[in-house]
């Protein structure tokens, strides 16, 4: 299974990071099947803090999405944050980063906590591992099988 994962992971990381046949297209396609709704991309320009959007229902969910190679630096991440929350216009309720990069911690939680404190939006995030994914199968399977202590 962590060959297949890898294997998706490289592949994803070919896609241009933007436009509807890139990376922010593939969000917009796996949310879209994920929750049932319509998701649309912004157009270039001004995006108020989203490459994406739901539809027929004012925004409420809103997308981020980062093809990165190395990790995110965290001003990029808070910067959209606070673009999202400086839209007045806007209805989001969930705003959901998905990034082909490791995702720090710190840089998870601490949008998070800015956007539910401040802004009452929850935010979730997607993102591959750092490293390659281990297989640990194999050795729990050998455990369970062997002699009882």
């Amino acid at each position: 299974m962590s060959d297949l994962i890898e294997a998706l992971r490289q592949n994803v990381r070919k896609l241009d990071p933007d436009g509807q046949a890139g990376f922010e297209g593939l969000m917009a396609t796996v949310l879209s099947a994920v929750t049932g709704r319509t998701f649309v991309l912004a157009s270039s320009g001004t995006q108020r803090g989203r490459d994406g959007q739901s539809v027929l229902d004012d925004g409420e969910i809103a997308f981020e999405a980062k093809r990165y190679d190395d990790a995110i630096p965290k001003d990029k991440l808070f910067t959209k944050v606070v673009e999202l929350a400086a839209d007045t216009a806007s209805r989001v309720e969930l705003f959901v980063v998905g990034a082909t990069c490791a995702m720090s911690q710190r840089s998870r939680m601490g949008s998070k906590s800015v956007m539910a404190a401040c802004f009452s939006i929850l935010a979730m995030t997607a993102a591959f591992p750092p490293t390659r994914l281990r297989s640990s199968a194999p050795r729990r399977a050998a455990r369970r099988t062997g002699p009882p202590s």
